[in-house]
């Protein structure tokens, strides 16, 4: 049986014409390193958000924590009628001591040494850790402090963590704050209480922008 020749050369270019689509269908290689460029720069964003939305996250439930366990450190004062003392355990502990006191540093030399905080194992009363990566720190965050108000400072430094039973009033010090970094060092969690309030707030600084309460 003979195909007509006509009929023979028409299917011959719609099947050649076929192959060329088909073979059109794929990506050339700029195409596919085009697209895996895009996909690379959407990607580094998305995680860049997720990371600061996990740093916000885990500031903003340090300083919250944190506020509430100096309320509770002031509490406990109060209820057991004893000052308490709190203390720095490596860098993201915090330890509360009954019985504590401060020691005078001797004069050596004509240099009068740091005073010091007695405590005993014995009296741990209570303590908190941070979540990582929070760490305590002892600087930084003396910018919470209003201008004029020398009884303001960091609780960690020696003999300015004491809290005494008042009564109707917090046991906390009159002024003050404690303060947690992020390991990127830029972004701060604090519970801080100011003379004219009776409570401990939590406050964040995030990436060096102003202390928001909150």
């Amino acid at each position: 049986m003979y195909m007509d020749l006509g009929v023979y050369r028409e299917k011959k270019m719609n099947r050649a014409y076929k192959q060329s689509c088909e073979a059109q269908k794929g990506f050339t290689l700029i195409e596919l390193m085009v697209v895996v460029a895009i996909m690379g720069i959407l990607a580094g964003l998305s995680f860049a958000g997720l990371q600061g939305a996990v740093k916000n996250h885990r500031v903003e439930g340090a300083a919250n924590n944190l506020a509430a366990f100096m309320e509770r450190v002031a509490a406990l004062a109060s209820s057991r009628s004893e000052t308490l003392c709190i203390a720095l355990s490596g860098t993201a502990t915090l330890n509360v001591y009954a019985k504590c006191s401060v020691e005078e540093g001797e004069e050596v030399d004509g240099t009068k040494q740091p005073d010091q905080l007695v405590t005993d194992e014995d009296n741990l009363v209570d303590s908190f850790t941070l979540e990582s990566p929070m760490t305590f720190v002892t600087t930084s965050c003396d910018n919470l402090c209003p201008s004029g108000d020398n009884s303001c400072g960091n609780w960690l430094d020696v003999g300015k963590g004491i809290f005494v039973p008042k009564l109707g009033l917090s046991a906390a010090p009159i002024s003050g704050y404690v303060c947690a970094v992020y390991s990127d060092n830029t972004s701060f969690a604090a519970a801080y209480k100011s003379k004219s309030n009776n409570k401990l707030l939590a406050y964040t600084s995030i990436e060096g922008d102003a202390w928001e309460e909150e």
